[in-house]
């Protein structure tokens, strides 16, 4: 018997696999991504995403930005003395809770943050560019729900 007809019998078709799927486009967008931040001489990836949450949430403790960017807080330890080293964020402790430590833009930051909403709002405008404004809008619900489920949680539709 051979694969593709084992895979046949089995019922299951791995180009409808919805994680390799989901995984493609993700790939595909990154590097979408990637090469306009390289064109303006933007933030590496790793990099725009916690400036990009920073910028539009202000100030925040690592495990809330480690969080947001879905990385452990380790890495995320590591990403900020990074971008502190080239200037984009720093440290402060919280005016609030004196034992909390939060991260804040610099203006350098702020302004390589600036940068990024609109490259990803091309890429977005180019991934949906055959889809009507109803089309995008079930899109992103059924994204919302399939997140949800991935959490364990109950979508809400």
């Amino acid at each position: 018997m051979t694969f593709a007809s084992s895979s046949a019998l089995s019922g299951y078709d791995i180009e409808e696999d919805l994680n390799l799927l989901i995984r493609r486009i993700l790939a595909l967008a990154s590097t979408a991504v990637n090469a306009r931040l390289r064109g303006i001489g933007g933030p590496t990836e790793s990099q725009w995403r916690p400036l990009h949450f920073l910028y539009i949430r202000g100030p925040l403790r690592i495990i809330e930005l480690a969080l947001l960017c879905e990385i452990d807080p380790a890495g995320m330890t590591r990403l900020i003395d990074r971008l502190e080293r080239k200037g984009l964020c720093r440290r402060s402790r919280s005016l609030s809770d004196r034992r909390v430590v939060e991260v804040l833009l610099t203006e350098r930051g702020a302004e390589s943050a600036q940068r990024v909403a609109p490259v990803l709002e091309r890429v977005r405008h180019e991934l949906l560019a055959d889809f009507n404004t109803a089309q995008r809008k079930n899109l992103l619900q059924l994204l919302v729900r399939l997140a949800n489920n991935a959490r364990g949680g109950k979508s809400s539709a």
